[in-house]
């Protein structure tokens, strides 16, 4: 009985649980595989926008170069309390990377931004500015699912007194993806591709130490 049990221990340590170790790893990098293939070229953001006359630096949309950027836009009755949550949360997880922009533009003037987080890393852009940004973004159809090139198909801005999505923009200014503000799997999609995506520090050049001659 006991050379039964460890032959059955030997077999579920070097068959079993390799297998399930490889089967869960694969699953893992064909779902983030699967996830990096929908992040795909929408165009680059361009001109020297001011997003915050507000700062000293008076920051524009060229400062967002270098770090990957969520925009989003609200009228002022967008700004409800499931909007002001999702926003602040979708912040907060990724600040300490200080490596992502969030970027809400008001789309009128009767907009409060006074319950939105607070940070450098937080900017909160004027109608005009809004507009300017949003003269280079599309709607997207993503209700029709995506064409044959892995893209949703977009179509131009035609009320700029309303934007119900998000969009991730990467370090080059570049559109990556479009996602519906409300919906779910997208807001599921949007916090995946934001971790995906957000830059890492680049890694310190290892340093030798000398022992001290003796």
């Amino acid at each position: 009985m006991k050379k039964i049990i460890q032959t059955v221990a030997l077999f579920l340590m070097l068959i079993v649980l390799p297998a399930g170790s490889w089967y869960y790893l694969q699953s893992g990098f064909d779902y983030q595989k699967g996830a990096r293939a929908q992040l795909l070229d929408y165009g680059e953001l361009k001109g020297d926008i001011v997003l915050d006359s507000g700062r000293k630096d008076n920051f524009t949309l060229e400062d967002c170069r270098g770090n990957l950027s969520l925009f989003s836009f609200v009228n002022h009755q967008d700004v409800t309390t499931e909007r002001v949550d999702i926003w602040n949360r979708l912040f907060e997880q990724f600040e300490e990377t200080n490596r992502a922009i969030f970027v809400l533009g008001e789309l009128d003037t009767l907009v409060d931004f006074s319950n939105f987080t607070e940070s450098k890393n937080c900017i909160y852009t004027d109608v005009s500015a809004s507009k300017k940004i949003l003269s280079q973004l599309s709607i997207p159809k993503i209700e029709e699912g995506r064409g044959e090139d892995g893209k949703f198909k977009i179509e131009p801005i035609v009320n700029m007194n309303e934007y119900p999505f998000y969009v991730l923009v990467d370090s080059t200014l570049t559109i990556r993806n479009y996602y519906r503000v409300g919906n779910e799997p997208d807001l599921k999609r949007l916090v995946e591709h934001l971790a995906i995506m957000v830059p890492r520090e680049p890694s310190k050049k290892p340093v030798l130490i000398r022992d001290s001659e003796k």
